[in-house]
């Protein structure tokens, strides 16, 4: 696995085709890293969040692609691709997700071990936060709550029994267990991390940086969620404000940022001003090369829920899609926001009178918050609501199809 960003063993096609037939037939399949590889990677994650580095390994997995993949012998590249593509074989879109799969399980469940053991290496406790930090949110793009939890409270235990816990690198922590507790639906808890982590940053003066506008963020998030709009406008401009002073507004969290205002906009009924800042965001997100990480398929989730109220049908559709091939190429797709991308599929679905497929997608975004543990939480409940929706019109569409032939014959007796 080198480099780490973008590994010549995932460019060569005699090599991935290998990896994809070890995987297949159950091979044990171990992966090597290079030290130097190994500790390039681990500080990457360890950098401050500014540079959204993880969004790197993300990038290596969308970048996997047997087509595009290399061979020295042109011919042995056409014999492979044929044998995928024939009808006995996997076909391109199946091959490539499978290896993406097996290398994003391979980063996670390698950053999680190595964890430990980085914690007690003589790093500073800035940099132990932010690792235990991307770990747990690269675990929480996965899906694995339960996981990314674990990963942060054992970073805060640890800033714990070092007396750290009132400093910096433990309100960066905390920040983190904030934004869980809210996707989670815990808004309370979620609240009060929030201001105990924004406590401990003013009282360092350490409010005004790149940590303070990303608390920023995540705390409009969660006023957006109590159906505070205007609370959540303020924190958001807060953020921006920061941002634009400290010269930070073109990163992916700037480009977040941006989209969650159009969010907030867009509940307020300024759908023009909805799309101004989605379209700023995509800029951003392009600009940084962030568009292919769950942070970017749910910028599109948002641009095409804003087409779909436009009535612009089928820009809805292709923003929708393009964030579902992201989500399955980041292996996001058993999360939260993947449901609520699905819930928007369904509903475009209905809304063109394909009924069936808005079932299949509702069945699919019930069956991910089912397994994440979130079936409980408002959004669950939401999507319940629609389910039900669904029901009551196919009920209805099928009382339609009974009567039709009873009303034809009935028609016919009246012109005899």
């Amino acid at each position: 696995m080198s480099p780490w960003e973008n590994p010549k063993y995932l460019t060569r096609v005699w090599c991935i085709f290998e990896m994809f037939t070890a995987i297949t037939v159950g091979s044990v399949v171990t992966v090597l890293m290079p030290p130097d590889q190994t500790k390039s990677l681990c500080k990457t994650l360890m950098a401050p969040s500014k540079g959204f580095l993880r969004d790197r390994i993300y990038k290596s997995l969308t970048e996997v692609d047997v087509q595009k993949a290399e061979a020295s012998v042109a011919e042995d590249q056409a014999r492979i691709l044929q044998i995928i593509r024939a009808p006995e074989g996997p076909g391109v879109a199946k091959f490539n997700l499978d290896v993406q799969r097996f290398v994003k399980n391979w980063f996670i469940d390698t950053l999680e071990n190595k964890c430990q053991q980085l914690l007690r290496e003589p790093f500073s406790f800035d940099e132990k936060a932010e690792l235990c930090c991307s770990i747990g949110h690269m675990l929480f793009d996965h899906g694995d709550y339960g996981r990314a939890m674990g990963m942060l409270r054992s970073g805060m235990d640890f800033m714990n029994a070092h007396g750290k816990q009132d400093v910096i690198c433990g309100a960066r922590i905390l920040q983190e267990i904030a934004f869980l507790e809210m996707k989670q639906g815990h808004y309370e808890q979620s609240a009060a991390a929030f201001a105990k982590s924004k406590h401990i940053y003013l009282e360092h003066d350490a409010f005004e940086s790149e940590a303070g506008a990303v608390s920023c963020d995540r705390f409009g998030a969660l006023l957006r969620k109590t159906n505070d709009l205007e609370g959540a406008m303020d924190v958001f401009m807060e953020g921006y404000r920061m941002r634009e002073h400290l010269k930070i507004l073109v990163t992916p969290s700037g480009g977040s940022l941006l989209g969650n205002i159009g969010h907030v906009r867009e509940l307020q009924g300024d759908l023009d001003g909805a799309k101004k800042m989605y379209e700023d965001a995509l800029h951003i997100r392009d600009q940084t090369a962030s568009l292919k990480t769950p942070g970017g398929a749910l910028l599109l989730t948002s641009i095409g829920s804003l087409s779909e109220r436009q009535v612009d049908l089928d820009n809805a559709r292709m923003m929708y899609e393009e964030a579902r091939q992201i989500r399955i190429q980041t292996g996001s797709m058993m999360t939260p926001a993947a449901a609520l991308l699905l819930k928007s599929i369904a509903s475009l679905n209905m809304r063109q009178g394909d009924l069936d497929g808005a079932r299949e997608a509702y069945a699919t975004a019930l069956e991910i918050l089912r397994c994440t543990g979130m079936l409980d939480t408002p959004q669950g409940m939401k999507l319940e609501e629609a389910v039900s929706e669904l029901q009551a019109v196919t009920r209805k569409r099928d009382q339609m199809i009974k009567r039709k032939p009873h009303n034809f014959m009935l028609s016919m007796n009246v012109c005899q």
